[in-house]
């Protein structure tokens, strides 16, 4: 018997004076460890950790917000993430969970991916998918480095970012093609259809200037 389903346990450890269920307890340091859930995630307890979440919604938000931290889903796409609290004054005590989007590669990669979503929702599709040659067409174009005449620079930095996309679970190599990429739901989640578009505006109006 797994020890978390041991019925009669009045702690997980000794010492133990929790009193957050363990399903919730696991939720939880998944939420600390890593930069989303998703309910592609199987879990642990014979659902998803998305799952465990919302059924433990309440110990999960009470524990998140003594650490200054804040719950956030998104029901449409089911994705859960925690981020700082807002504050109107100084944070108090350390930052546990920095930002989702980084630099402005990876900022420009996570634009190209929410438009390339975007279509394939309207196209009826579950799952969403780009090319390598769909980033590379993407960055040439929006890039505010792709004037710069380095095709071997250009690449480097795709690959960088592409690199990067991955390690932070916002798409994933198939395992068909090695050219071709499967967006994540957090995509959608962390970057607005409008704010992609502002971005977009944004390069361009550089690339002129």
């Amino acid at each position: 018997m797994d020890l978390y389903d041991e019925p009669d346990r009045e702690g997980l450890f000794d010492g133990d004076i929790g009193d957050v269920p363990a399903e919730a307890r696991y939720a939880l340091t998944r939420l600390l460890r890593d930069r989303y859930v998703s309910d592609e995630d199987p879990g642990k307890y014979r659902m998803s950790t998305y799952s465990l979440i919302l059924q433990h919604r309440e110990d999960v938000t009470r524990t998140l917000n003594n650490l200054c931290l804040t719950l956030n889903l998104n029901e449409k796409y089911k994705v859960a993430w925690a981020s700082t609290a807002p504050f109107d004054g100084d944070m108090p005590g350390v930052v546990l969970k920095r930002g989702l989007v980084q630099k402005r590669d990876v900022t420009i990669l996570l634009v190209t991916l929410r438009i390339a979503a975007q279509n394939a929702e309207l196209d009826g599709r579950e799952h969403w998918y780009i090319d390598r040659s769909e980033i590379e067409d993407a960055f040439v174009t929006v890039a505010p480095y792709a004037d710069e005449g380095d095709a071997n620079l250009v690449r480097k930095r795709i690959e960088s970012a592409i690199n990067e996309c991955m390690t932070f679970g916002y798409m994933q190599q198939t395992h068909a093609a090695e050219n071709r990429y499967r967006i994540l739901p957090i995509v959608p989640c962390i970057m607005t259809l409008e704010r992609a578009q502002e971005l977009i505006a944004e390069l361009k109006d550089r690339i002129k200037d």
